[in-house]
């Protein structure tokens, strides 16, 4: 069982343990800092920098009591005076934003801000926890709850990175050039980099680098656009660009709706079908070494849209990395998740993933568990999930 802590972080703090006190300016910084960045954008670093020394250095944790409320409304309140107590160095726009600081909806900001550090700092845990565990069950938990909406690599893709870079080495492939020239590039540790480096890395070598003929896998040759394909934030800007474009195919495939699921079907139907160099001007021979008629629609849509298309490349050598590497990273799932389309990626009976689901779903909570005590009175901590629950 994962031990309940108890409200153990903010008593070893206002006993002045300097580790802990540390270690709770780290856990929270995230949330200071996204909300501090509404009033201090240019210079929020230095902001939130002095705040944490005072924080430390007047023992503000002491003031800490279950009588006064909670660690996270402290901390807020606490922040809000920090500001306010600066405010005389800002003038105009500050000085209006500032009079409405403690309105609802600047608190409720900071609630998201740390409800959204609180998530990252469980997950961080649960893929530590799996660090000597089992991966298979690792990888079901990351594919159903956390599947990857894009091809590169987040921090908790990875497991076992020590054991996994040293299998890169003793197989001397090109991959194991490419990561020694990135690393060096880079400045990061050649001995042991961390798990956020690594997934950098990765995502260089994913962007920048064809590793597919350092093996004899075949890749899926598919170059439809899918779930993991796109960085489109606003799916109408990006629709109305394309009826511009290829206004006579919209009216031939009947698209005239700007939502996400029309415009996917509707690039996948003219990758297919059509040949796009027909509608735009391309370099002379971009397309010379495309390998069909897809791969050459591919390879335009991504030079016409890259800040909506993600490179296919990119998908390829992450395909590649999964297959050669299945002990160490989390498969990406095309589609969205079900029992059924990860049992059958990771090849293992449906009943599998649901026990293992399971499993997982009560590590997670002991979790959460866990690290709310760090900063809720025992006898809150089901209330506070609660309440965190219902703003999500």
């Amino acid at each position: 069982m994962w031990k309940t802590t108890q409200w153990s972080q903010i008593i070893e703090a206002q006993q002045q343990n300097q580790q802990a006190i540390e270690n709770l300016c780290q856990d929270y910084w995230m949330p200071v800092y996204k909300f501090t960045c509404k009033y201090y954008k240019h210079d929020a670093e230095d902001i939130v920098q002095e705040f944490f020394i005072k924080f430390s250095e007047n023992k503000w944790i002491s003031r800490v009591s279950k009588e006064k409320g909670k660690f996270r409304t402290f901390l807020i309140t606490t922040l809000i005076r920090f500001i306010k107590d600066k405010r005389q160095e800002r003038q105009g726009q500050f000085e209006k934003d500032m009079a409405n600081l403690e309105e609802p909806s600047r608190l409720q900001d900071f609630n998201r801000y740390w409800i959204e550090n609180l998530l990252s700092l469980v997950a961080r845990k649960m893929h530590s926890k799996f660090e000597k565990g089992n991966f298979l069950d690792y990888a079901i938990f990351r594919m159903y709850y956390y599947h990857s909406q894009s091809a590169f690599f987040r921090a908790e893709d990875i497991i076992l990175i020590d054991n996994f870079l040293q299998k890169i080495a003793q197989e001397k492939t090109l991959l194991d050039q490419f990561l020694n020239k990135e690393i060096k590039e880079s400045g990061y540790s050649t001995i042991s980099p961390t798990y956020t480096e690594i997934s950098k890395i990765l995502n260089a070598i994913l962007e920048s680098h064809d590793i597919g003929g350092m093996t004899e896998s075949n890749v899926e040759d598919t170059y439809k656009l899918t779930i993991i394909d796109w960085k489109v934030t606003n799916w109408k800007a990006f629709a109305q660009e394309l009826m511009v474009r290829f206004k006579s195919l919209s009216k031939k495939y009947k698209w005239f709706d700007h939502n996400q699921q029309y415009v996917v079907n509707f690039l996948n139907r003219i990758l297919e079908n059509e040949d796009i160099v027909l509608y735009c001007d391309v370099p002379e021979n971009f397309v010379a070494n495309s390998k069909s008629s897809m791969h050459k629609n591919r390879m335009v849509l991504e030079y016409l849209y890259p800040q909506y298309i993600e490179k296919y490349q990119a998908k390829c050598n992450r395909k590649i990395l999964e297959i050669h590497h299945p002990e160490f990273i989390v498969p990406c799932l095309y589609q969205e998740p079900s029992l059924l389309s990860i049992a059958s990626q990771l090849e293992v009976p449906k009943y599998k993933v649901e026990k293992s689901l399971k499993e997982s779903v009560c590590l997670y909570r002991e979790i959460m568990i866990d690290e709310v005590s760090r900063y809720v009175y025992p006898s809150e901590v089901s209330e506070e999930i609660a309440y965190l629950h219902n703003l999500l």
